[in-house]
């Protein structure tokens, strides 16, 4: 995923005082803003201009531990550029500006003002753009991490699971029986480059005797037992490509403290009036059975979308993406870049970046595949510096 991988060398090498400016998606979804890399380079600066003048002698420790959290920039914004795999150097950095101040030539009293700005700021920072209750989280008070009640069956007899849903729901897992296997098939698309998952998803599927689908359900009865038909359709189409439908007259909802949480204010006491749970349905294989038609994707619609993935391939990477079809439309999703590229009814060709408020049209579908045509690939929300970039 390259959410957070820097677009331009200039905004690789900037990103350390780019952590400071308080927007989203820099280093981490929300507003995170960081001083403290802003803070190191100034005390940095300040200390070679001292030994430069002074010829003062090298203090070779703070320098290693500096040289250790510059050169691991390199390997992090390459890999993803996210915090969440950064946070060995997000813990040194600040004992990092303390030995950096300590080797400057001042008075022990400027050290101490100088590190309780410091501090201050960033306790200001906190305050005024506070990180906590940003997710969706679910208060965790006694019990299992994720309560759900499982009926007997399910815990006392071991099936395949496979959740149906873009988040995967894992920590309801344990509540199952233990020799249970679960996998999520949301992120397989069926790229040339997962062949060797879908191998792997094929030979579990084969291997599995009892196979059940794990969704959440909207706000409904617990006891309720019928999954909407809608619901269902488009959950077949989804996996028909490995042999499965859902078996509706099978589907029940399995009621879940965990679930019905998520969003509640940590003093927040849970209604039993307004359960949430997850439907699990029996999975049936498709052997002898008529698959789920799947809508057929007008030519010009395709070659129109292939036309601007070749234009701009790091943000619509070709063969990332399958079209599905909406009610004024088409269009593709591409996971890896946050990126919808859209062909609507009416002709338009146009994308939407997750950070972005609207879309924005690239041409038409005659004019995105005609000799010529050429598009910016600069992605308002996206490009230019964390300063720079706009909604």
């Amino acid at each position: 995923m390259i959410r957070f991988e820097p677009d331009t060398l200039l905004d690789a090498l900037v990103r350390p005082i780019g952590m400071a400016v308080p927007a989203g998606g820099v280093y981490a979804e929300i507003l995170a803003p960081d001083f403290r890399f802003v803070f190191v380079l100034a005390l940095v600066l300040a200390w070679i201009a001292w030994r430069v003048r002074l010829r003062a002698p090298a203090v070779t420790r703070t320098l290693a531990l500096l040289a250790c959290v510059a050169l691991s920039f390199v390997p992090w914004l390459v890999t993803s550029g996210n915090g969440r795999y950064f946070m060995p150097m997000l813990l040194i950095v600040g004992p990092l500006c303390i030995a950096m101040l300590h080797h400057l030539p001042v008075r022990q009293g400027a050290r101490l003002g100088a590190a309780a700005f410091m501090l201050l700021a960033q306790v200001g920072l906190l305050h005024e753009v506070q990180p906590w209750r940003s997710w969706g989280l679910a208060p965790w008070r006694d019990g299992p991490a994720f309560g759900i009640d499982v009926p007997k069956d399910l815990r006392e007899t071991p099936a395949t699971y496979i959740s149906l849903s873009g988040i995967s729901y894992s920590l309801i897992a344990p509540s199952f029986h233990p020799d249970s296997r679960w996998m999520n098939l949301s992120s397989q698309a069926g790229r040339p480059d997962q062949a060797d998952d879908l191998r792997r998803v094929h030979r579990l599927l084969d291997a599995s005797p009892v196979i059940y689908g794990v969704v959440p359900s909207a706000n409904r009865n617990a006891n309720e037992r019928d999954m909407p038909d809608d619901q269902a359709d488009a959950l077949d189409l989804g996996i028909a490509d490995f042999g499965l439908r859902i078996r509706r007259s099978s589907c029940r909802v399995v009621a879940s403290v965990g679930l019905t949480a998520v969003g509640a204010a940590p003093d927040q006491q849970i209604s039993d009036k307004d359960p949430r749970g997850f439907l699990v349905c029996r999975l049936d294989r498709l052997a002898g059975k008529a698959a789920p038609a799947k809508p057929q994707i007008p030519a010009e619609v395709e070659a129109a979308l292939d036309a601007v993935e070749k234009q701009c391939p790091r943000l619509f990477p070709p063969g990332n993406a399958t079209t599905t079809v909406l009610p004024v439309g088409y269009r593709r999703f591409y996971s890896e870049s946050d990126m919808r590229l859209y062909a609507m009814d009416d002709g338009r060709v146009m994308f939407k970046y997750i950070r972005a408020l609207n879309m924005v049209q690239v041409g038409t579908k005659a004019s995105v595949v005609a000799p010529g045509f050429h598009m910016d690939c600069n992605i308002k929300g996206r490009a230019g510096l964390p300063w720079e970039r706009e909604i």
